[in-house]
């Protein structure tokens, strides 16, 4: 799966990718370029919103979670590397779908955001398995 970045900044996001409550982040630039298209390594689905995992401009280890009203969807294609899960109780994201060991590792997302070099290594190889698919066609 891929997309294509159409806003970087949080005055663009739309319910209910932000707290009505608190309002929106006017000031806010994500670390992604407009017009630049991303792989997808995970999609989260969390109630009404949808949340895309991807390398963004700033990557390093790991992925990071963006909602996806910031982006149009290039290719809709699913990895053959995904599987679905559900109910998950370990995540911000009870429904997801994600690489195999992704989803059997419990707080995988978190520990590979928190460096634990076991989850990087993983990610790396998900990434590398994705891209290549991605470049395939």
């Amino acid at each position: 799966m891929q997309v294509r970045c159409k806003t970087n900044r949080g005055a663009d996001l739309e319910l209910p990718y932000y707290n009505p409550e608190v309002g929106k982040p006017l000031e806010g630039v994500f670390e992604l370029t407009v017009g630049s298209l991303y792989t997808v390594y995970a999609l989260g689905l969390n109630g009404p919103g949808t949340w895309v995992y991807l390398a963004d401009d700033v990557y390093v280890d790991g992925p990071r979670r963006y909602p996806l009203c910031l982006f149009d969807i290039e290719d809709a294609k699913v990895s053959r590397h995904w599987e679905f899960a559900s109910g998950r109780d370990d995540a911000d994201q009870p429904e997801l779908l994600a690489p195999a060991l992704w989803l059997a590792t419990k707080w995988f997302f978190n520990l590979v955001f928190d460096g634990d070099a076991k989850a990087v290594a993983a990610f790396r190889q998900m990434k590398n398995d994705v891209d290549a698919e991605v470049a395939g066609g």
